[in-house]
């Protein structure tokens, strides 16, 4: 019997009777169809019996058999009431993997993080922070499983006490659910809107922090030099976040009422106007704890023997 890979477009009436026969062999469904139904779809159905046949030991998107126009996308057949129905064109599933995985790949890279960022998750918090706030630690999970939406959390308290390991266990986790979340420390993201000037593309970046589905800041408030500009572009990303609804979290060092308390006598309406942003945006979280920075000095070099 030939295999239904060599059957070829017919040319006469005889090859079109064994296109036909070969056909219904392959393609069970066509058993009661007539001659004039599967010669009318006949090459869109070799296609699909080709599919049938070829992709039953398929290896991966990748090892694809189709030309590179049509690799991952299949043609399927039904039959209802003596017609043929046809779907061209359908993605398969190694195709769908292959575009999931792309698009993780993608979201990775927009998400502003290094590979140890996203090493940061629920599962290795410290255990002792965890005790210590469960509350917040069950806002931030519900956060992470959710739909991406909702009012953030405005985490705060002393350097080191996990306040952007949860933050980014958060982020992280929407991301691996497909959920495009954005990490950015607040001074790098005014370093990046002073650059984007330069290359004339500065909308651009504001777009991507303005509009990303979820975004996380970190260090706010903490920026070393802080000048008008950098405050204007925080209050424009803020303010397009608190209006389209969107998902925002922050961290910082800082109250949220005292955010940017040392720069007040200077910036007094922008500052108020940030605070406003971020109330709008969020819930105050408050964290406490040892500095595990400090701690690790319990692990330390000495001398052998005291001369």
């Amino acid at each position: 019997m030939e295999h239904i890979g060599e059957i070829e477009k017919p040319t006469s009436n005889f090859a079109r009777a064994r296109t036909i026969q070969l056909l219904r062999e392959r393609l069970p469904k066509l058993a009661d169809v007539t001659d004039a139904e599967i010669n009318r779809y006949g090459g869109d159905l070799l296609d699909a019996a080709n599919c049938l046949d070829r992709c039953r030991n398929c290896t991966g998107y990748a090892e694809c058999w189709r030309e590179e126009l049509v690799k991952g996308y299949v043609t399927k057949y039904d039959v209802a009431d003596g017609k043929i129905k046809l779907q061209q064109g359908v993605k398969c599933k190694p195709h769908l993997a292959h575009e999931a995985r792309e698009q993780q790949e993608r979201m990775l890279r927009v998400s502003g993080m290094t590979d140890k960022e996203r090493g940061f998750t629920f599962d290795n918090f410290p255990v002792e922070q965890a005790r210590r706030h469960r509350s917040i630690l069950e806002r931030a999970t519900d956060l992470a499983d959710g739909d991406g939406s909702g009012t953030g959390i405005y985490f705060y308290g002393p350097p080191g006490i996990a306040k952007t390991h949860l933050m980014l266990a958060v982020l992280n986790r929407l991301n691996d659910r497909g959920i495009l979340a954005v990490f950015v420390r607040a001074d790098r993201m005014i370093d990046k809107l002073r650059e984007a000037i330069k290359n004339d593309c500065e909308e651009d970046v504001l777009e991507r922090y303005m509009t990303c589905p979820v975004l996380g800041i970190d260090e706010l408030a903490q920026e070393p030099r802080l000048k008008e500009y950098g405050l204007e572009c925080m209050i424009k990303i803020l303010n397009y976040r608190a209006a389209a609804k969107l998902l925002t979290l922050f961290t910082s060092n800082f109250e949220p009422y005292r955010a940017y308390e040392q720069h007040y006598e200077k910036f007094p309406e922008q500052i108020d106007a940030l605070r406003s942003r971020v109330a709008l945006l969020s819930i105050p979280a408050r964290m406490t704890g040892e500095d595990w920075r400090l701690n690790s000095y319990s692990e330390q070099l000495g001398p052998d023997e005291e001369v």
